[in-house]
């Protein structure tokens, strides 16, 4: 399972140098692309690669509810109104119903989602200095670790996730 570690660069300079260093330690044919960067309300920073709305918003989680919601609407529709035909007719009414209320879902979800950031980068989004940045990075498994160690030799600090298990404070 793949996790999202948020941390705080202070400059582009360092940034690069990061990007540099993570590169050669999670170089491997099914590693993402990244890390990723963004400045201060959203703002991409040049020259770096910048996120994608899922790493800093809850989209892909309330997508992932907003199709289950919808799918249980759906059946439950097409229950309460029932269609006037056999057993196999309605099974596949219900079916479909469901995949399509299962697609609204999703969409509405992914849109309500994309609007909020996570509650880690909204508490210190504010002390953030001028100069500064936010680097995103993915890793799974045993990449953790060795990450957040280049990341504190460069400077960095953590904002937030899962990068407080074994942190510093």
């Amino acid at each position: 399972m793949r996790t999202l570690l948020y941390f705080i660069l202070n400059d582009v300079a360092t940034a690069k140098l990061a990007q540099t260093r993570l590169h050669a330690l999670v170089a491997g044919p099914q590693e993402p692309d990244g890390p990723w960067f963004v400045r201060r309300d959203r703002q991409p920073v040049e020259s770096l690669p910048g996120t994608d709305t899922g790493q800093i918003t809850y989209r892909d989680e309330t997508a992932m509810g907003g199709f289950v919601a919808g799918a249980i609407a759906g059946v439950a529709i097409t229950v309460a109104y029932g269609t006037s035909f056999g057993p196999a007719e309605s099974t596949i009414a219900a079916l479909g119903v469901a995949m399509l209320g299962g697609m609204l879902g999703w969409l509405l979800g992914a849109r309500l989602g994309g609007k909020f950031l996570r509650v880690g980068l909204t508490e210190r989004r504010l002390p953030m200095a001028p100069g500064q940045l936010v680097m995103v990075a993915s890793c799974h498994g045993g990449s953790c670790a060795p990450m957040r160690s280049i990341v504190r030799e460069l400077g960095g600090v953590c904002l937030a996730g899962t990068a407080y298990r074994g942190w510093p404070r």
